[in-house]
Order: structure tokens, then C-alpha cells, then sequence
């Protein structure tokens, strides 16, 4: 199967493909509906700010005309700020939802909420400062066909581009070997991993951590 990797398109069906791929890996590669049921919510929190406010630097990876993975990324000194303003609209939104009683059906949708409105923000690792960073999913039946590497490898061309030095990504880990993963591809684990509770019910031992890729000097000069 052809799969060709191109720029974000505005218009179109992208951004709700987007969305799928997103929901349909958003647990450890499997579906999210299990552990909450709105999709809407959730990609305006996880993917949203990218598309809305670098949406330059989001890529697809295509086959026969259907998005079968992406990555959105940022280079930009503002998105921080950007970022953490619409993510406190979309928690505000939640709050809402939940207290108009949207979730009440599902009790694993009441305990991401909860987990959401108090315990989300200590539970993000430290990165590093005046850097990129990206967020990158790659639907089923299509992974462990490079296509995330063809994806990282067009963000870290605008990354040097850019002049940053380094650029990271927050991902999930459990056990040794998912650090040692990283490691082999180049990546550094900044700070320490961080026990991650948001799917403690499934994955007991799982933990979120900050991976860094740094770049040569003689590429950002």
C-alpha cells in the first residue's frame, strides 16, 4: 500500500480523520471510548490547539485517501501560552458537562473527568525550555511501517529550520523496555518519569515521561 506523507489541509476531511486516529490510539493504542466516551472533548483538548494555532506544522500520512496518522507539532515561543489558554476553555467545558450530568452513564467517563479537573496538572513531567515539540499518533493496521519515523523526520527538518536545538514529546511508558526503546532511537529521557494515574485501573504500572532529541550543532547553524 502507497502511503504518502503531506501538510495538513484546512479544508477537507483531515481534521476530523485527524480526530479518529487520535480517539481510535488515545489508549495505549487501543480505542478511548472504554475509559471516556467523549470523542469531541477530548480532541478539542489533545489536538485542537496544534490545528488552530500552528496549523503549518501538522502533517498527515495518507493512504488511498484517508488519514492513517499524523503528527502536529509546534516551533513557535508563544504556543505555550496559546496552548494552556485553550485548554482552560476545554476544561471548562468539561466541568460543565459533567455537572449537567452528560457522563452520569458511564462511571469510567466520571473518574477521566475527575482525574482531568485534579490531578491532570501534577502529573506533567518537566521539559526543556526554548524547544519544539510534537504529538504524533499512527492508526492500527499501519503501524510498525515507519510511518511515524517518515512523520518525526519532516517535523525535525522545520525544528532546524527554526534554529531550536532540541525538540520533545510526552509519551507513556511501563517497564524498563519502554525507556530503553527511546534510548535506541537517540532520544534522552529528560528529568524522571512521572506515575501516570489517568489509566491506572488498566495499566497499573504505567508512568508519562519527557523524551528529548537533540540536535547537532552543525545542523541548526
Amino acid at each position: 500500500m502507497n502511503i504518502s506523507i503531506r501538510h495538513y489541509r484546512t479544508d477537507g476531511p483531515d481534521r476530523q480523520q485527524i480526530n479518529d486516529v487520535c480517539c481510535d490510539a488515545a489508549l495505549l493504542g487501543a480505542p478511548i471510548d472504554s475509559i471516556f466516551q467523549d470523542r469531541e472533548w477530548f480532541t478539542d483538548f489533545m489536538v485542537a490547539p496544534y490545528l488552530l494555532i500552528e496549523p503549518e506544522h501538522t502533517w498527515v500520512a495518507e493512504a488511498d485517501n484517508r488519514v492513517v496518522g499524523y503528527l502536529t507539532g509546534s516551533v513557535g515561543v508563544l504556543f505555550g501560552i496559546q496552548r494552556a489558554q485553550l485548554a482552560l476553555l476545554a476544561v471548562d467545558r468539561l466541568l460543565w458537562k459533567h455537572m449537567l450530568g452528560k457522563y452520569k452513564h458511564h462511571p469510567r467517563s466520571q473518574q477521566f473527568v475527575r482525574f482531568v479537573l485534579t490531578e491532570a496538572l501534577l502529573q506533567v513531567p518537566a521539559h526543556p525550555s526554548h524547544a519544539g515539540h510534537f504529538h504524533f499518533n499512527v492508526a492500527e493496521g499501519h503501524r510498525g511501517q515507519g510511518i511515524g519515523s517518515r512523520l518525526i523526520a519532516e517535523f525535525e527538518r522545520v525544528v532546524m529550520e527554526s534554529g531550536l536545538r532540541h525538540y520533545y514529546a510526552e509519551v507513556m511508558c511501563w517497564g524498563e523496555k519502554q525507556e530503553a526503546y527511546y534510548t535506541r532511537l537517540g532520544y534522552r529521557i529528560h528529568g524522571h518519569p512521572i506515575p501516570a494515574t489517568v489509566f491506572s485501573t488498566e495499566v497499573p504500572d504505567l508512568r508519562i515521561m519527557c523524551i528529548v532529541k537533540d540536535l547537532a550543532d552543525s545542523a541548526v547553524s
